[in-house]
């Protein structure tokens, strides 16, 4: 006879093993298929024999996450192969994967559990200012030579349209942030003035992004330090900030995205302090500064309003009772962005976003269906040909990227029909989905995966777009080091492609883990008001799961990279009361 405890590890070590060599396509014979089992066996006997009760309840629902991410990264290669062995492998994955997540984290919640990064220190107000100077210094120096390798600065597609727009040769549109415009502007209209130079103006920009994007980040640690996190943590920290090259290489790319992160962050810490705040009021500091960077999030992205409206009940759930004045600065913050996104932008001839890009995800399921030759009828096949060339789907569907899709129904159909009966094309796009389901669900993975699975990447550093040329600008890249610093330099920041797991540093899907498994952690360990922090960055990978229009674009979700040192220092600095 078996023991139980024995056996059991046995059948989940052997699920496991077959999920995942079903999945990364292990051969049977192979001698991996054998290490991977003796590997699990021992690892759930030990997190079987665990008897911690409250790790149960959050270790469960992330092993429920962290399965369904790596199903639905998976899912055209599990689906894939004859009927029998398609649900084999579906079984396998969904009951071996759960188990290996939900031991695994329950190992890990165990352990951390006891972890506590707290120290004692004296209040001082005068002395928080200080420290506050001394890492803005810290990141500043560390900055030196991204701005020696990338100068002026990183100047992409994007950047060439808001240049445009900034120098009155392009109306003005809220597809790119209209403060972000007017801050180009001003900066590369100080850099022809005082140096004579467009590059100048670029570079003007770059380092006033560099100084911005510091404070965010000495801002983040001087919250950690008031809440009396360990030194040795705030400078690993730091480290964070100052070493990881992509934060380094976006202080000085002009990117909406990358002031958008450092917003993210800022926001975030101002939700730390008010939550761990015992005071009922919400001092005055903290009011202007939640209040300043709410309404630049819901402006810094088209995205960021809907997400902000799916923070409201989140902010009203966790301070309705305690702080109420957050529930009227959340409704300021609405109102302000709407009535500066709406009147005074329309008052200003401002153009809104083209409405075709919010519909990234749906095209790319109509797409899948058409190349897949799935269901669709006659009456449906004319309904769609009204907004798009049908015939020409299978050649320019791309996966991955829903631009092709949507310059194809501006090219060769009727956006303004398609936005007049949206309604009728929402329900066609259901009728459609519930005749092809397989095929909107590989669509779906693929268009979206990159942002709750690791194992995906996309393009992460830029270079200067010199197809600015023909739009008349004169900026060029002159890196002020030697060459052979340079090509040092660049091996450096590349580091990520070619050393095993320090490009889990650069993966979007592990930082969203991160966030899923520390926000469990929070759950037990403190008050559940700090979960907080954790939302904006949450409701922003929730609207790029219904509505990206690029599978794992890094800068799309850089916020999570800015805020997740507060989502793993969080857990360990309070105690729940």
């Amino acid at each position: 006879m078996f023991k139980r405890p024995a056996f059991l590890s046995a059948v989940s070590a052997f699920v496991t093993g077959t999920a995942f060599c079903r999945m990364y396509g292990v051969n049977t014979s192979s001698e991996l298929s054998l290490l991977l089992f003796l590997l699990l066996v021992p690892m759930y006997k030990n997190a079987f024999a665990l008897g911690e009760k409250r790790t149960d309840k959050p270790a469960a629902v992330c092993g429920v996450l962290f399965m369904l991410a790596c199903v639905y990264a998976n899912i055209e290669k599990i689906l894939s192969g004859t009927p029998l062995g398609c649900a084999y492998t579906l079984i396998c994955c969904i009951v071996g994967l759960y188990i290996f997540f939900r031991s695994g984290t329950k190992l890990l919640y165990e352990r951390a559990l006891s972890v506590s990064l707290c120290t004692v220190r004296k209040t001082d107000t005068r002395k928080n200012g200080r420290m506050m100077l001394l890492f803005l210094l810290c990141i500043l120096l560390c900055r030196i030579p991204y701005f020696l390798y990338l100068f002026p600065g990183n100047v992409l597609y994007d950047s060439v349209m808001q240049l445009l727009m900034a120098t009155g040769r392009m109306s003005l549109s809220n597809h790119h942030p209209v403060v972000h415009t007017m801050l180009i502007k001003l900066c590369f209209d100080a850099g022809l003035r005082v140096f004579g130079s467009q590059t100048a103006g670029v570079a003007v920009y770059s380092i006033i992004q560099c100084i911005l994007t510091s404070l965010a980040f000495a801002y983040v640690a001087e919250t950690m330090y008031r809440a009396n996190v360990d030194k040795r943590v705030i400078a690993a920290v730091l480290f964070y900030y100052c070493v990881m090259p992509y934060h380094g290489d976006f202080a000085f790319t002009m990117l909406k995205d990358v002031l958008f992160g450092c917003i993210c962050a800022v926001f975030s810490a101002t939700l730390w302090r008010i939550a761990a705040c015992e005071d009922s009021k919400v001092s005055a500091y903290e009011s202007v500064m939640f209040l300043i960077f709410g309404v630049l999030f819901c402006l810094f992205r088209s995205n960021a309003f809907f997400a902000f409206i799916l923070l409201t009940p989140v902010l009203a759930a966790a301070f309705w009772r305690s702080k109420k004045s957050v529930a009227v600065l959340t409704v300021a913050v609405l109102a302000v962005s709407a009535l500066i996104r709406g009147p005074l932008y329309g008052a200003a001839g401002i153009m809104k976003p083209d409405p075709i890009e919010a519909y990234s995800v749906p095209l790319q399921h109509i797409a899948r269906t058409v190349k897949d030759g799935g269901r669709i009828t006659d009456e449906q096949y004319e309904a769609l040909s009204r907004i798009m060339d049908v015939q020409k789907i299978s050649d320019v569907y791309f996966p991955t990227v829903a631009d092709p899709m949507k310059d194809l129904v501006r090219e060769t159909g009727d956006p303004a029909y398609l936005l007049e009966h949206k309604g009728d094309y929402l329900l066609l796009w259901l009728k459609i989905g519930l005749q092809n389901p397989v095929s909107y669900l590989i669509a779906q993975s693929d268009e979206t995966s990159g942002y709750v699975y690791p194992d995906r990447s996309g393009w992460m550093y830029g270079t200067v777009d010199f197809s600015g040329q023909t739009f008349g600008f004169d900026i060029h890249r002159i890196p002020l080091m030697p060459q052979a610093v340079y090509n040092a330099f660049t091996a450096y920041i590349n580091l990520y492609r070619d050393i095993h797991y320090v490009g889990l540093f650069w993966s979007i899907g592990m930082m969203c883990w991160i966030m899923i498994f520390t926000a469990g952690l929070c759950f037990m360990r403190c008050k559940r008001s700090l979960l907080t922090v954790y939302a904006p960055t949450a409701a922003i990978l929730a609207t790029l799961m219904i509505a990206t229009p690029v599978n794992t674009e890094f800068r799309y979700a850089y916020s999570l990279f800015t805020v997740v040192p507060m989502m793993c220092v969080i857990p360990f600095t309070q105690s729940k009361k």
